[in-house]
């Protein structure tokens, strides 16, 4: 019985030792969300099977493919990615390095204020974002992931002050697949008043969503919560009380996902963001439901990356 004890416990210590080791080697974050096909392609990079990667990305649905790009982009080490765009020129390798250099660029820039923002740390997001355009610029025109490199360039551009540039983006990604979720979202975000839009904007915007729930859902939570933030109301032509309009359109989202649950990937962003505005306005129920749901799986939106 001591014997089968000690074993116990020296597998344990083995396998905290182990935990320790593997967190230490790899300094970069998890953004899988438990998404398998994400683990298993940044694997696969890491071993350098870079065929398999590419094979196993191309099978995923485009919205699928945004969270494996970011999961790798947040994942892998840079002299990995580069070294996979060095080896294979592939199309993927570009899009995920591009990534890799978009996330720093926020990483190194922080979500502040431009006023409140330190030269050095201006001058590292401006840099940052010249290596993303230098990579994205390498992608061929009619790649697979055209949509995705679209999508992505609406951040891009907006964070270059280039509202035309990122708002054609825009237009070209979300006629040709109007059920991609992030141009939504990208987009959202550029045209606040904080960035180069206004509440006019906003509401245009709004009320053309598509008829897509995860879509429109995802997008109204984000402007509410962008709008709690900021301490304007976007909606004042709907509902002069922000409050009444946020808490009537979180009831109505959730007796949706009651009704029929999201098996999209894209889940955690609105749980994410059901959570932090039930929380905000003090609905405990509410709150928990989506703390539960979210199951600790933080996304890009609402909170932003930190280093």
């Amino acid at each position: 019985m001591i014997g089968v004890l000690i074993v116990l416990v020296v597998f344990f210590i083995l396998l905290v030792f182990r935990a320790i080791k593997n967190r230490k080697d790899n300094k970069r974050r998890d953004y899988s969300l438990g998404m398998s096909a994400a683990v298993n392609t940044a694997l696969l990079i890491k071993e350098k099977k870079y065929e398999h990667a590419e094979e196993l990305v191309r099978k995923q649905t485009l919205n699928d493919r945004s969270q494996i790009i970011d999961h790798v982009a947040l994942y892998i080490e840079e002299d990995d990615l580069k070294h996979w765009e060095l080896v294979t020129e592939s199309n993927l390798s570009r899009l995920c390095l591009g990534t890799f250099y978009l996330h720093m660029a926020w990483i190194s820039r922080t979500h502040k204020l431009a006023k409140n923002v330190s030269n050095k740390k201006a001058m590292d997001f401006f840099s940052y974002l010249e290596l993303c355009e230098e990579s994205y610029l390498k992608i061929q025109e009619k790649s697979h992931y055209k949509a995705e490199l679209c999508s992505r360039s609406i951040r891009l551009y907006m964070s270059l002050s280039s509202k035309d540039t990122a708002t054609d983006y825009f237009n070209e990604v979300t006629t040709n697949h109007p059920n991609l979720l992030w141009p939504y979202l990208h987009y959202a975000e550029m045209i606040q008043p904080k960035w180069y839009g206004s509440t006019e904007e906003v509401i245009d915007f709004y009320t053309k969503l598509p008829n897509d729930f995860l879509i429109k859902a995802t997008t109204t939570l984000k402007l509410i919560l962008d709008a709690v933030i900021i301490g304007e109301n976007y909606f004042k032509k709907m509902d002069n009380n922000l409050k009444n309009f946020a808490e009537n359109q979180i009831n109505t989202i959730d007796q949706e996902v009651t009704r029929q649950p999201i098996d999209s990937i894209h889940r955690y962003i609105l749980y994410n963001y059901m959570e932090a505005i039930a929380s905000h306005y003090n609905l405990k129920d509410m709150s928990s439901k989506y703390r539960k749901l979210k199951n600790s799986h933080d996304t890009i939106y609402p909170y932003g990356l930190i280093s």
